[in-house]
């Protein structure tokens, strides 16, 4: 049997549902925060690349292909 593979997202996401499907209120609210605060992480996740991607370009680290 082939074990599915989620991202954390993903977990929680399926978690909260299956939470609400059993009326678990309480654990509803538990997954809703932790996707709240991996959503947030996320974000703050790809800011971090996208600032270093930048510096990098910047400073020419990074260069265009030339043809």
């Amino acid at each position: 049997m082939a074990t599915e593979k989620l991202s954390v997202i993903e977990f929680a996401k399926k978690r909260m549902m299956e939470e609400a499907h059993n009326g678990e209120e309480q654990s509803v609210l538990y997954w809703a925060a932790y996707l709240d605060g991996a959503n947030a992480q996320l974000r703050e996740d790809k800011s971090r690349i996208a600032d270093v991607y930048w510096d990098a370009c910047m400073d020419g680290r990074v260069r265009r292909e030339e043809p």
